[in-house]
Parts: C-alpha cells; structure tokens; sequence
C-alpha cells in the first residue's frame, strides 16, 4: 500500500526538490515544476520529515509531516549575503568587528573588517537582519537590513561613533563571591542589538563598543535565579549583578528493588494551585544558556513572503503547547492557501551560529542524568512546591511527591521509583470495519511526556510504557479525532503489561460550505472561518471575495466556527456540516463598531503616549490598544454592545 505527499514550493520553479525521510529510507520527488508543485510518493502512511534542497536555496526541513494530509504550500528562503564597509568619519577602519543578528540564523554572527573596512557574510537565509559594528570605544549603531527576494543588494555603510566599555562583575547575592555567567546587556527602549559576554572566575566582565544610552544587564548562572536584570547607563559606574541560589532537589532514581537506574533523565515542575506551570530540565537551563549567549532557542523558521508576514514567526515547542515569538501573520488574501514556513536544516543553522560553549561546572551544577549510582541532582528552583519526573529506558515515567522547596535550600533523598508500566496496542478502523494505515495515536499522561505511535499497514499500533491518569486520542486525516481518559494502574511484574485500545473513527465526509455576509446582507470576503468545536477542530478556509466558502473532511453534525476579519468584530458562531445533499449554510457578521479618543494628563493636559486602553464587552470580548504619541488611540472593530474601558499607570490613579 502506498501513499502520496503533495504540494507547491514558494514558486521558485524548477529549482528545487523535495525528499520525504524516515526508517524506511529516502523518498525523492523530482525538481518542482513550473508552478512550484511536487509529488513524493512514500510506501506507507504515516508522519514524516520532509526535506527540500535546490540552487540557490537554503536547505530546509518540515519535521512530523503526516501522510496522506491536504496539500501542502510550503515557504523556502534563497541564499543571500550581507556585504558593506565600516567607517570613521571617511576613513575605512580595518579589523573592526562586525555583526549580524537575526531569527533567521537563530542568533548572531561576527566578522572582522579587512584592510579596506569592508566586509562580506554571505550563504545567509532570507530574512530580517539588524547589522552593527564596533572597534574599542567606537561603535556603529545597529541598522535594520532587509534580504528578501532575489536581490541585488547594495553595500552598507556601518558610520562608527564615540561608545562606552562596560565593565561589571556578577556576585551571588548572599556571600559577594564571585560567579561564572553568562551576561546579556539589552538596550532600554532604544532599537540596538543586545550584546553578550562571559564573567571569569571572579565574577568580572568586559563589554566594548556599546553605544551611549541605557541598557538592562543580566546574567545566568546554573543554579542561579536572577532577578529580572540592572539597568544602567552605558561607561557610568561598575555595575554589579548580585543572582540568588536556587533551592535544589537531590535524591535517586531506583527500581522497586530499589536498585540505581543509570541513564535516567530527570526534570522538575513547579506546581501553582495543584497545575505544572514552570519546567526546570537541561532543555530548559540551555535555552537559558542561548539566550544569554545571543542564541535562539529554536531553529528559526523561514520568513513567509507568501502571507505578508512583518516579522519571522516562529514557535518554540514549551510543555504542551509552546511560545510564538513575533506578531500574529495577518489573514491570507482570498483564495490564499496557508503557507507552511519551512525551518532552516539543524545542520546549516550549526555552521553558522552553532552552539554555545557550557560555562564551566560547579559543584552545585544539576545532574540531569543519573549515572551508575542512580543519583540525580537539580538546582536552581524558585521558592515553591515542585514535583520531579524520571524517565529510563524500559520503563514508565514516575514521578515525586510534590516537595517544598525555599532558596537557598537543599532537599534530600527524594527518590523516584520507576516500574515497568502499561503497554497500549490496539487497532484503529472506520465506521465499516476497515483499517486505518498511518492513523496517529496520542497517549497524554496527568504530568509527564506525551507519547505518540503510528499505525501500520493493518490498522494496529504499540505505544508506552505508561501509567497513572492518560489521555488517549486517536485521529487520522479524512477522519474525526476518537479521545478517551484511561486510569492505568502500577504494573506489579518485572515486564510492562498490555492493555488494549481500539478505536473505531469516523470518516470525515462532510462539508461546512455556504455564504459570509454582514448584517446589511452584503458579501464578506477574505474572512478566515476555523473550526475551533467538534471533531473537526483546526480546520479552517479563507472566504472567497463573493462571500463564499468550503471547508471539506469534516464529521457529520454541529460545530463551532470563529470568523475572523480585519473590518468587523471577531465572531463565534454555530454551523452544521453535512454530506450527500450538502445544504449551503449562512453565517452572518455583525457591523460593529469603534471607539477612539485622546488619553491626556490630568493636570497638565499634556498627551500621553504608549499607554494601554482595555475594552471589555459584551459576552466576554475584550479589546485594546496603546495610546499614540499625541495621545489619540483606537478600539476597534468592536461587538455592538456596551463597553468598560480601563486604564492603569502606575503614578496616576486607576480610570474606567
């Protein structure tokens, strides 16, 4: 049995080409044709890592691409390169530092001007850029340069000017001693690239080239909190930057025999209100790491001309769900499909940031992996109760007995035991009885890692080891998403026992189809309607410009659909999806409406500038804006109704 995976480039035709890889090899579908569309045919359904390479373009990936799914469009970036000359006054200024930030190359890069002043960074991603320079206590203030397209480019000027050196130190707060850290200092309000360093072994360190204004400066240190950052003014005063020690968590992973278990990963969760909200992992201390290093903490993802995208949007997987850094993409243009922004390949993105160098180790530094000894050890935790995650090799992930933990605080002899667990297999069928290849089966403990596991050729899957309180939810393209809660009790043998789960989907043959008009009865175009309830959740099309649209592989009945759109106030409204006559449905927007105003001193009558308005109206809506710099700000489009405005400053009294 096989399947295929097909889809449109960002139309550069016949440049590139698309490969599918996975345990059962490399699948390659030949150059793009002219329209950017590719096929690649795989022998069975399930998820998969694409990969897509040309002339001209960057390597770059999508991971965890299931198959069959809709056709997909996919946005990939062309090489570019950055090229100009570092100045003072007229004179070019040989051996200056240059550098390069971005998204795009997940960080920075630096470069040293030749005997000219010039300087080249070429085999660089599409994208956004801020460029700087600086040479002892000269420096070129950062300069947004944009590369997209095809180019050319013309040369840029980097104009150095009188700069500051900023020297500190960074101290644990308790005993003044000093610490090795990482050191970010970011610009307070002012459009400059942050810049990096590390202390030595007192604690000291030494920043050139920073141009005058204020800056924030922080630091990290394993095993340390710090408290958000010390402001200052750049060249004026030593700044010191004092961290508190963490509290710390040690004990050891065992089996119920109570024998060590090496290899064992572990990771802690701060508890608010009986709910994980913070994790504390070796994941989590290196993102630290890259972020005080100049680094990203995920590979960044390509810039998405195709959508008009303002910024480089991209998310970084956190917990369940994760964080998107940059604004929002707006709403496609009618018609538009939604483009998948590739990531850059991990190893082209090493090549040209790569990895931060690990501060030196301490004695107080996490151990994250038990060795022989089973023993584990994690620092650096906030004041609160946390509960610590093990997880081995052949065994289920267990868990602590949530522990209070103080700064500065040490608990000891908090063993994990870990036992063998559940084994999940199953199969997966249709309403009629027959297989489903390549359905995905999503196992989701209480507290933990989720596990995924895929169907083969005859429906049938394996998943686990788990236990305790899991969330079960099989689902598979043309399908409606079956989910179910399982309570799975500890394994009392020396091997995982096996409970079984089949599940029986329904095909998704229905369509939500109709018309969007607003209540003067006029079409509605370039709306985006997703279904947000119901077994269809996620799927979602843009309306075209008669107020028409088709949302197709959905279940037969009620769902919930949001409406968004630009001129009218966001909307949730009730449909019905169905098959074989396939009623026409019609959803209607409310006008709306708008509030605007000018935010004043009180006293002075003097405008304020940059402070937010929050609306909040009828059934839960909210809205909000910032005030401009003459005061004048904006709500809207906003639900008929009526509406409380707020406005809190600190300084001021609160308004409504």
């Amino acid at each position: 049995m096989g399947a295929s995976f097909a889809g449109a480039g960002s139309g550069l035709s016949g440049s590139g080409s698309g490969s599918i890889v996975d345990t059962t090899g490399i699948h390659t579908a030949g150059p793009t044709a002219t329209d950017g569309r590719f096929v690649v045919d795989v022998p069975i359904p399930g998820r998969y890592r694409l990969r897509v390479t040309g002339p001209g373009l960057i390597p770059a990936e999508l991971r965890y691409v299931p198959v069959p799914s809709d056709e997909a469009r996919i946005v990939v970036a062309r090489r570019v390169s950055v090229a100009g000359t570092v100045v003072d006054g007229k004179t070019p200024v040989a051996n200056a530092t240059v550098g390069l930030r971005g998204e795009a190359i997940g960080g920075g890069i630096e470069v040293k001007t030749d005997a000219k002043g010039t300087f080249e960074i070429t085999d660089l991603p599409e994208g956004r850029y801020q460029l700087f320079a600086w040479r002892d206590t000269l420096a070129a203030r950062a300069v947004r340069v944009n590369r997209l397209g095809a180019g050319p480019f013309p040369p840029i000027e980097l104009s150095l000017e009188a700069a500051a050196i900023v020297v500190g130190r960074v101290v644990d707060r308790e005993d003044g001693t000093g610490l090795v850290a990482a050191i970010e200092l970011r610009p307070s309000g002012d459009d400059q690239a942050p810049r990096y360093a590390r202390s030595a072994t007192d604690g000291t360190f030494r920043i050139e080239g920073v141009p005058n204004g204020r800056w924030i400066a922080d630091a990290f240190a394993p095993g340390y909190i710090s408290s958000g950052g010390t402001e200052l003014e750049a060249g004026r005063g030593i700044p010191e930057l004092a961290l508190d020690r963490g509290g710390a968590i040690e004990g050891r992973v065992v089996t119920r025999e109570g024998a060590p278990i090496a290899s064992a990963t572990v990771r802690a969760l701060t508890l608010t209100t009986g709910s994980a909200t913070g994790e504390h992992s070796a994941a989590v201390d290196q993102d630290r790491l890259r972020r005080f290093s100049g680094r990203i903490a995920a590979p960044a993802a390509v810039l998405s001309l195709a959508i008009g995208t303002s910024a480089d949007p991209q998310l970084l997987p956190r917990g369940e769900l994760g964080v998107m850094v940059g604004p929002i993409p707006p709403i496609p243009p009618p018609g538009a499909q939604v483009a998948r922004p590739s990531s850059i390949d991990t190893s082209v993105a090493g090549a040209l940031v790569g990895e931060p160098a690990p501060l030196a180790e301490s004695a107080r530094a996490s151990i994250w992996t038990t060795g022989a000894d089973g023993r584990y050890r994690i620092t650096g935790l906030p004041k609160g109760k946390h509960v610590v995650l093990a997880l081995a090799p052949s065994f289920a992930e267990g868990r602590s007995k949530p522990v209070a933990v103080d700064l500065k605080q040490t608990i000891v002899d908090v063993d994990i035991t870990l036992g063998p667990g559940t084994m999940i297999v199953g199969r997966v069928v249709d309403h009629h009885g027959v297989r489903v290849s390549g359905a995905q089966v999503h196992a989701r403990p209480e507290v933990g890692n989720p596990i995924d596991a895929f169907t083969d050729e005859d429906g049938h899957y394996r998943l686990g080891p788990v236990t305790g309180q899991v969330e079960l939810t099989a689902s598979a393209f043309g399908h409606a998403d079956v989910g179910r809660m399982l309570e799975i009790a500890l394994s009392t043998g020396a091997v995982p026992d096996e409970r079984r789960e089949d599940f029986t989907l329904v095909v998704a043959d229905a369509v939500l189809a109709g018309t969007l008009d607003d209540a003067t009865g006029a079409p509605v175009g370039a709306a985006q309607i997703e279904v947000i309830a119901g077994a269809g959740g996620g799927r979602r099309a843009v309306v075209n410009p008669d107020g028409t649209f088709s949302i197709d592989h959905l279940p037969v009945g009620s769902l919930r659909v949001r409406v968004t759109h630009p001129s009218y106030p966001t909307v949730e409204l009730d449909a019905t999806a169905s098959s074989g006559d396939r009623a026409k449905v019609r959803l209607r927007l409310p006008l709306g409406g708008a509030i605007e105003g000018v935010l004043l001193d009180a006293t002075t009558g003097s405008a304020m500038a940059g402070l937010v308005i929050n609306g909040y109206g009828p059934a839960g809506a909210t809205a909000d804006a910032t005030s401009e710099a003459n005061g004048r700000w904006k709500l809207g489009p906003l639900r008929p109704g009526q509406w409380k405005l707020t406005i809190e400053q600190p300084g001021y009294l609160p308004a409504a």
